[in-house]
C-alpha cells in the first residue's frame, strides 16, 4: 500500500465522518443559539422599562459566551474528526494481509540508509514475516555486491506494526505509528481544509 493510497484512504474515510459531524454539530450550535436567543427575549421585556441599551447589554452579555461555546464545540468536533481520520489510517496499516504487509515492510526497508550490519525489533508476532523481508533484501544487496547481515531481536508489542532498525549507536523508528504520526505533523492542515472547506 502506497503512501499516497494511505493519504487518499485517510481523506476518504474521515470525509464522510466530517460531514456527518459537521451536521451534528451545527444542530447542537443551532439549537443552543435558540435557547440562548429565547432567554435574551426575556430578558429584553424585563428590561424593556429599564431602557433599550440595558436590554441590549444583558443580550450581548447571554449571547457572547453562548457564540463562544458553540465555536469551540465546532472546533473540537473538527479536531476529533482528524484524530479519528489519522486513527483509522493506522487501524488499516495494522490490519495489512501478509502479502501486502511484506511488500509495504520492504518498501520502508529501502527508504532506509544501507547498513552492512543491522537489528531489527519487530511487531511482536511478525518475526516470521520480517525475516522473510530480510532475506528478500539480503538477495538484492547479494546482487549489487552489498554485505547484509540482519539478527531479529525480540518482537515488541508496543507499536502498531513496522520494525525499529538499529546499526550501532543509530536507532531508525519505522514503526507504523511513528509514521503516522509524520504524516500527521505534515498533513493535518490539509486534510482539515479538504473536510472543513470555508463557510462549513
Amino acid at each position: 500500500m502506497a503512501i499516497e493510497d494511505i493519504e487518499k484512504r485517510i481523506i476518504e474515510e474521515a470525509t464522510g465522518e466530517a460531514e456527518k459531524l459537521k451536521r451534528e454539530a451545527q444542530e447542537k450550535k443551532q439549537e443552543i443559539l435558540k435557547a440562548s436567543e429565547e432567554t435574551c427575549i426575556e430578558c429584553e421585556k424585563g428590561f424593556l422599562e429599564k431602557g433599550e441599551s440595558s436590554a441590549e447589554a444583558k443580550k450581548r452579555s447571554i449571547l457572547t459566551p453562548v457564540r463562544l461555546k458553540a465555536k469551540r464545540d465546532m472546533l473540537k468536533a473538527k479536531q476529533d474528526i482528524i484524530d479519528k481520520a489519522f486513527s483509522q489510517a493506522l487501524e488499516l496499516l495494522s490490519k495489512l494481509n501478509k502479502t501486502t504487509y511484506k511488500r509495504y515492510l520492504l518498501g520502508l526497508y529501502k527508504k532506509a540508509p544501507y547498513y552492512r550490519e543491522v537489528e531489527i525489533i519487530p511487531k511482536k508476532g511478525k518475526e516470521k514475516l520480517i525475516s522473510k523481508t530480510l532475506e528478500a533484501i539480503k538477495k538484492e544487496y547479494k546482487q549489487k555486491n552489498k554485505e547484509f547481515k540482519y539478527k531479529i531481536l525480540k518482537g515488541n508489542d508496543g507499536f502498531s506494526g513496522g520494525f525499529i532498525l538499529r546499526s550501532g549507536k543509530i536507532e531508525i523508528d519505522l514503526t507504523f505509528d511513528s509514521l503516522i504520526g509524520k504524516f500527521r505533523e505534515e498533513l493535518e492542515g490539509e486534510v482539515a481544509k479538504l473536510l472543513f472547506k470555508e463557510g462549513a
